[in-house]
């Protein structure tokens, strides 16, 4: 429990009040609509083929149930078989921001809700205790992965760990650079 700044205490679900996934970078998870993506969604991993000098992203999104829920995330360096690091320097962590769209004016179908809109480094959403996910919501962590022009071709492999409620959930992570 916690203090909701009101006099009272918010109670924060655990990992079982939760639902994790992944989705490519470039695809929109709304905050509040939870059917649709099933033509792109995947497990709770992060697997991507960069080359070098580009910049690739992954999505890994919490869906919580009827809880708010309290997570943080600890990335760690990745590495080849042969000892070579990608350092977890070169990824970036975010946490989208969502804004409401009430009117399709573009006459497709596409549905009303809230899109992810401001990506907002992981370090100040935890500096102002906004890591938190609302009931019935989706929450997008955007992973962003730097690939300098002098990095050494070949697969890098890992993890990231969220934990939600003090359970730790490991995030498996493949970085595939190409030459």
């Amino acid at each position: 429990d916690t203090p909701n700044g009101n006099g009272g205490t918010v109670s924060y679900g655990s990992l079982a009040d939760a639902t994790l996934w992944g989705a490519p970078g470039y695809e929109k998870v709304l905050q509040d609509v939870h059917t649709g993506y099933e033509d792109f969604k995947t497990n709770a991993e992060i697997n991507l083929m960069v080359a070098k000098g580009e910049r690739e992203a992954q999505h890994i999104i919490i869906t919580a149930k009827n809880k708010p829920l309290r997570y943080t995330v600890t990335l760690n360096d990745l590495k080849m078989s042969d000892g070579t690091v990608f350092p977890k320097e070169r990824i970036e962590l975010f946490h989208e921001k969502y804004i409401e769209v009430t009117t399709n004016y573009s006459g497709t179908d596409a549905p009303i809700g809230w899109y992810p809109d401001a990506l907002v480094p992981y370090e100040n959403i935890v500096e102002y205790n906004e890591n938190v996910v609302e009931p019935n919501s989706n929450q997008g962590l955007y992973f962003r992965f730097d690939i300098p022009l002098n990095q050494k071709a070949g697969l890098y492999t890992g993890t990231a760990t969220l934990t939600i409620g003090g359970q730790n959930k490991t995030i498996p992570v493949a970085l595939d650079v190409l030459d």
